[in-house]
């Protein structure tokens, strides 16, 4: 007699699938705790301890003299959305908070808020692109720049935010995620310096960032300390403005005892822009005019001087756009800040032209760095509530400016 065959059954056995789905979820795992070696072979780039590599428009490359190089376009996405190309005079000009630079492709010098600096590096084109000397460039964002050549990493820690530092409490594997299972991206001994990145991110893991540039997560962090506090920047003005613009008619009011609550701010017009001055700037001050801002100063206001536009309509065609001119300009409001021992100036230009609408933006952009290296107020008054009548390009100028007045 044959033996029955026994039929086949289509149906996994449940040990099987468990084994399957545990495999599966233990790739994934590995996967997920393991990071990608895209950038292995290029500079990674650390900027205020976030790796931007992958979103650099282009890589970051050394010169021979190992001088830091990066594109036009990345440092106007991470450091200066307002950097600007000026065809006339083929001059690259970039700001930041307190700095205005400008620079011409191929030469070893640089203009810096009023003053020629010679650098090392230049500005170049590559592969149709220009590109910057960012080494040179580090005073003029207020950044600190570091190379590791071990590791390929460049960081660069602006110097107006917090940093934290602590150590090493033990010898430790930094981890790419925080978890035991986690790739280790870097190793450490016992108290080496660390940049804490973020204290108790997740069960207890820290978040840091090596002396070798790697970023990752530790258990034992020791002695952590804030070794740069974060800069404030404070308003001039705490609350609301309120200005008079005649100080003589308000000696009575200055005197009362609830006045200094009111007003605060004294505003004097103190120039003109005039083509037919060698600055293009008529200043309006004379000895009545210092006496009311003495004055104003012994009773603890502010003074901020306008400048207008009032005798000549059309003269911000023929002066703020033009690079050089505005800079004429730029260079003798600061002259009068700085004499006149004026608290910030008040732009108040009338009929700005829809032509002249990018031309203002950069007065604005160039202007406020200007006064903001000594602590001055950046004020811009509009004769109409409408922005748009004005023809300002609020969108661009209002991350700059300090207030904003509303003219009726």
């Amino acid at each position: 007699m044959k033996p029955k065959k026994r039929k086949k059954s289509g149906k996994l056995k449940p040990v099987v699938i468990a084994v399957f789905l545990l495999t599966v979820a233990a790739i994934l795992t590995l996967a997920a705790n393991h990071k990608k070696n895209d950038t292995a072979k290029r500079i990674n780039v650390i900027i205020d301890n976030e790796n931007v590599t992958d979103n650099l428009k282009s890589e970051v490359f050394l010169d021979e003299n190992e001088n830091v190089y990066m594109s036009f376009n990345d440092v106007e996405k991470y450091f200066d959305e307002n950097i600007f190309y000026d065809n006339k005079y083929l001059k690259i000009i970039t700001s930041s908070r307190t700095k205005i630079a400008s620079l011409k492709i191929n030469e070893n010098e640089m203009y810096v808020n009023g003053s020629n600096v010679k650098i090392f590096g230049a500005a170049i084109e590559k592969n149709g692109q220009i590109y910057l000397p960012f080494s040179d460039m580090k005073n003029v964002y207020n950044v600190e720049v570091n190379y590791i050549e071990e590791t390929k990493i460049l960081t660069i820690d602006s110097l107006e935010k917090e940093q934290k530092k602590g150590n090493a409490k033990k010898d430790s594997e930094i981890k790419y995620k925080p978890t035991a299972f986690s790739e280790t991206v870097d190793n450490v001994k016992k108290g080496d310096s660390l940049f804490i990145i973020k204290e108790n991110e997740e069960n207890g893991w820290t978040k840091v960032r090596t002396k070798r540039g790697k970023i990752g997560f530790i258990k034992d962090v020791t002695n952590i300390y804030i070794q740069r506090e974060q800069l404030e920047i404070k308003n001039q003005i705490n609350g609301k403005v309120n200005i008079i613009h005649d100080f003589s008619d308000n000696t009575e009011q200055n005197n009362d005892e609830t006045a200094s609550d009111v007003i605060n701010v004294f505003s004097i017009l103190v120039a003109d822009l005039d083509k037919k001055e060698e600055n293009y700037v008529k200043v309006k001050i004379d000895q009545n005019e210092l006496n009311y801002i003495n004055l104003a100063h012994e009773q603890n206001y502010k003074v901020w001087g306008c400048v207008s536009n009032t005798n000549y309509k059309d003269v911000l065609s023929e002066t703020i756009s033009d690079y050089e001119k505005r800079t004429k300009v730029i260079n003798k409001i600061l002259k009068m800040v700085i004499e006149y021992k004026l608290d910030g100036i008040n732009i108040n230009f009338e009929n700005v032209s829809k032509n002249d609408e990018e031309a203002f933006s950069r007065f604005i952009i160039e202007l406020a760095p200007r006064l903001k290296e000594y602590g001055k107020a950046m004020v811009v008054s509009l004769k109409d509530k409408n922005v748009e009548e004005n023809n300002f390009n609020m969108s661009k100028i209002d991350k700059i400016i300090d207030y904003v007045i509303n003219m009726e």
